[in-house]
């Protein structure tokens, strides 16, 4: 092929990138967003059916299997979808990675679990709760492979649908058993259940199942990986440990509500854990191929998550203690602060995700694997004292509010970004309406009282959005529209050279 003819080739093809990069991620995000309110929507019939005690054994099991999880493929993955090219041997060795991760973790989980005491103190049948929980590991290891195949294509929309697919299952099975009166295994029985059809739609939508092999690159591989991944092992040993401690201070009941009070944000949690998802490779692949928007969509992406963020978490938080009294039950009340909490640590959670994609994409693995061990650093030497003084409230302010800034100021240090707009957009979006969200709420005295507070502050929020920050909106429109300019004039261009038309 011609010098010229590969040129315009190039052009087409990161033309191709910024389609799917906008609309896969549009939509990927979109139904993110909608199956973690859906998993939000099973939490509810969770809180009529089961106990904070009940719901600690479950939290507990799930939080020490989500390290095993979470430490994955020692960052493979990441790896693998970042690299200019690989083949097969390359993936069959994340494979082998994953695999051997899931048999040690899972086994240690599966043997230490029957020797905690507050897993003997709620029954026989708890016992066998974290064995059943440690397979989800396994289950998910073919899912590896498939995903890097549909990252590195940017097709983030069939990962979307495969997201939202399993949560609706998920959900489906978890209340169906709940109201056959299967109790806590209920949970158990759903997370199997979406993990498994998780794992089938992801390799079916790659096209291919993938075995595993340690003839290639592994220790390479795993050198490359394990600082990004680093970083996510991190946090899921500050959780796993988190609970621990929360549950030898406050006992089952006080880590089921420690675990259940990021109910309200779980949502707002799952939209900027899905951003991350998306941004990463995409900003590593604009960066590397197109790097004269970069800068200027982090700092959109930046202020747009800060606002969403400070929108939603000041429109609920004086709104809580009627939402659990009327919504789930009064036996959750004593969750109020730490859900506050953890709602407030959305903010700081929302410009932590943006950096670290920011980081990610400039190769800054060091500074990502920092961050990571400050947060969890600070999240612990902070939860102890907190949560002896203040209880759940005082564990939920030390996880979500003092780790995430901790983290961000890591990033802030390595980076040096602007954050003067988003954290300036986030103060005048959240505290008026916090103001607005507690005086409303001391006059919610019935769930009719809580549905129209709802409605209005809801409006407020959007119109305060609306008038304060429609240049926002405007500004993503504008990079959205020059950068399709640029990509047409590129395209016609391309059609006009002879000998172009395998390539359209």
């Amino acid at each position: 092929m011609a010098p010229q003819q590969q040129a315009q080739q190039q052009v087409l093809q990161d033309h191709e990138i910024a389609r799917r990069a906008t609309r896969g991620a549009a939509t990927y995000l979109a139904r993110s967003g909608a199956s973690q309110v859906i998993q939000a929507v099973s939490a509810l019939a969770v809180a009529r059916v089961l106990l904070p005690r009940e719901y600690g054994v479950f939290a507990l099991s799930l939080t020490l299997v989500g390290l095993v999880r979470y430490a994955g493929d020692l960052g493979v993955t990441y790896t693998l979808t970042v690299k200019r090219e690989i083949g097969d041997t390359e993936l069959r060795c994340g494979v082998a990675v994953a695999l051997a991760v899931a048999l040690i973790g899972g086994g240690l989980v599966a043997v230490i679990w029957p020797h905690l005491a507050l897993v003997r103190a709620a029954g026989p049948s708890a016992v066998w709760v974290g064995p059943a929980m440690a397979t989800l590991a396994l289950i998910g290891v073919p899912a590896y492979p498939s995903q890097i195949v549909l990252e590195r294509a940017l097709r983030f929309t069939q990962l979307g649908v495969i997201q939202m697919v399993s949560a609706v299952v998920l959900f489906a099975t978890q209340v169906t058993l709940l109201l056959l009166g299967v109790g806590l295994w209920s949970m158990v029985i759903a997370q199997v259940v979406g993990t498994l059809l998780t794992t089938v739609l992801t390799v079916h939508a790659s096209g291919r199942f993938y075995l595993p092999s340690i003839r290639g690159p592994v220790l390479a591989l795993v050198r490359d990986g394990l600082p990004y991944q680093g970083g996510v092992v991190a946090t899921a040993v500050t959780g796993s440990l988190a609970n621990i401690l929360v549950a030898v201070q406050l006992g089952a009941t006080g880590v089921g509500l420690f675990a259940w009070c990021t109910i309200l944000s779980r949502p707002i949690l799952g939209a900027l854990s899905s951003v991350h998802t998306v941004a990463s490779p995409t900003l590593a692949r604009m960066r590397r191929d197109d790097g004269t928007r970069y800068d200027e969509s982090v700092a959109v992406i930046a202020r747009t998550l800060a606002a969403i963020a400070a929108v939603a978490a000041g429109c609920l938080i004086g709104v809580v203690s009627p939402t659990i009294r009327f919504v789930f039950a009064a036996h959750w009340l004593p969750a109020t602060g730490a859900v506050q909490f953890c709602l407030a640590g959305t903010i700081p959670t929302a410009i932590l995700s943006v950096l670290a994609s920011d980081a990610n994409a400039r190769f800054m693995r060091r500074t990502t694997l920092a961050s990571a061990l400050v947060a969890g650093a600070a999240t612990l030497v902070t939860l102890w004292p907190l949560a002896a003084a203040f209880g759940v409230a005082g564990a939920s302010a030390a996880a979500f509010c003092i780790g995430p800034i901790a983290g961000a100021a890591v990033f802030v240090y390595g980076l040096r970004p602007r954050l003067t707009d988003p954290l300036f957009t986030a103060a005048r979006l959240f505290l008026p309406l916090l103001a607005l969200s507690f005086a409303i709420g001391r006059f919610v005295h019935s769930p009719v009282d809580l549905a129209a507070a709802c409605c209005v502050i809801g409006v407020a929020g959007a119109g305060l959005a609306y008038l304060l920050e429609g240049r926002l909106v405007n500004r993503i429109l504008r990079l959205m529209r020059q950068a399709g300019d640029r990509a047409g004039e590129a395209a016609a261009g391309a059609i006009a050279v002879p000998g172009s038309a395998q390539i359209l």
